[in-house]
């Protein structure tokens, strides 16, 4: 009986572990996001004119920023259904129940990413947004990264790095300060998605 069990445990952790590295993370779904964060600065300019000439006055920020986030979900949803292997939610399902368990703080983590883009919207500290967002990021990669390729945990500590440095350059009002980290936040994520694209070959999943 001991030998029975100690099987079913070994085939457990087997399963744990199978199912955390086909599915915790995926070449094309990163590099998806990766063409999404290059695109996004010139995109923000098309979504800040979609007030239809009304003006919000002091909820303009917070405007933009809403549209903004519908915007680039709908976009990523949209073309997550017309290329095939980018959808994460069809990965999901297959999740074991553990690993399934590890992902629930990314729910957490992203209605924290959009209070903290509605407040500091609405209190017009829009320049904190990206940088503090960058640290949430950062924050979920770490966890995601125990589960993947210690790859994925340097770039997210280095998310972190980048979101604190954010702050500290705000206070010099450098122009376009947060499109050279929005530039490094989607090579680093089209990066991961390579990375991620050949353990897949290699490991033929």
């Amino acid at each position: 009986m001991e030998t029975q069990e100690a099987l079913k445990k070994i085939e457990e952790i087997n399963a744990v572990i199978q199912s955390s590295n086909k599915a915790v993370f995926s070449g094309r779904p990163m590099i998806l996001a990766g063409i999404l964060a290059l695109v996004a600065m010139p995109t923000v300019n098309l979504t800040n004119g979609f007030t239809f000439g009304h003006d919000f006055g002091v909820y303009q920020d917070g405007y933009s920023a809403f549209v903004s986030i519908i915007f680039f979900y709908t976009l990523a949803y949209i073309l997550s259904k017309f290329i095939p292997g980018t959808s994460f939610s069809s990965r999901k399902k297959s999740l074991h129940p553990t690993i399934r368990k590890a992902f629930g703080i990314s729910q957490h983590i992203g209605i924290t990413i959009l209070g903290v883009v509605g407040v500091l919207s609405l209190t017009n500290q829009t320049e904190l947004i990206y940088p503090l967002v960058l640290i949430l990021i950062g924050l979920m990669f770490t966890i995601y990264g125990s589960f993947s390729n210690k790859q994925i945990t340097i770039i997210a500590w280095s998310y972190i790095f980048c979101g604190l440095l954010h702050l500290y350059l705000n206070q010099y009002h450098i122009p376009q300060l947060g499109m050279y980290f929005l530039i490094y936040n989607g090579l680093s994520y089209i990066y991961m998605g390579v990375i991620l694209l050949k353990e897949e070959k290699a490991h033929a999943y």
